[in-house]
């Protein structure tokens, strides 16, 4: 599968945008992950493009997510993703190969990525954490009041990913989306992320609301608990 991949990147590559200055093909693939529907993930930085954009296609069969940006954008992005905690573009920069590198700065800039992925994303502020308290807190209440098994589904959905997220930034780690959630969580502390699919699955599974309301509640502790009154935010 790789083989393949890095052919069929390379072809596209030359085809689509020959004058790029640096292309990288990331993803599952090159991670040694991939199924029969992985995509290929490739990062483009020239300067031939204004504005940064991702675009899907198919390429000799192969589904292909491309990520454009100059070298402008390029910077901005990354220091996005370091702000929000989801540095998905530096991720790709770090764990992909590089298919062209005409001006020889690739290992220069994984090296970079390396040294932010490993010190972790900037700290919560006392504002920040009492914002993911207070909108955990009013899901979980949500939760307790709530005597439609259809309507609990939903607000457990929303709060298994602001739940997780909380956990991850208050120990300033990076958070991650969809499958990547769980992926995190369990590389950051294996027997929290076991505690944390436990309660979720007692409920999804049983109907049973105790141990996610515990759990819950236990996470928010340490941190001054569940938070209503005297909540104050600009809106």
């Amino acid at each position: 599968m790789m083989g393949s991949a890095l052919v069929s990147a390379r072809e596209f590559i030359t085809q689509e945008y020959p004058n790029c200055s640096l292309a990288i093909l990331a993803g599952s693939v090159v991670r040694g992950e991939g199924t029969e529907t992985s995509d290929l993930d490739i990062v483009i930085i020239t300067a031939e493009e204004e504005m940064p954009y991702r675009k899907s296609l198919i390429f000799q069969k192969w589904p292909i997510e491309v990520f454009v940006y100059n070298p402008s954008s390029y910077k901005i992005y990354c220091a996005k993703g370091v702000e929000q905690a989801r540095p998905s573009l530096i991720s790709m920069i770090v764990e992909g190969i590089p298919i062209i590198d005409k001006e020889k700065n690739f290992h220069l800039l994984k090296r970079e990525g390396e040294e932010i992925l490993k010190h972790g994303p900037p700290r919560l502020s006392e504002e920040e954490t009492e914002n993911y308290r207070y909108l955990i807190t009013d899901l979980i209440e949500d939760f307790k009041g709530s005597n439609d098994v259809h309507e609990s589904i939903f607000i457990v959905n929303k709060l298994s990913f602001l739940l997780a997220e909380f956990i991850m930034r208050i120990n300033r780690r990076w958070i991650g989306d969809g499958k990547w959630t769980y992926k995190v969580l369990k590389e950051f502390d294996d027997d929290l992320a076991y505690s944390f699919t436990e309660a979720f699955t007692s409920f999804y599974s049983k109907g049973k609301k105790d141990k996610l309301i515990k759990f819950t509640e236990d996470i928010l502790d340490p941190m001054g608990g569940l938070l209503f009154e005297g909540y104050n935010r600009e809106t």
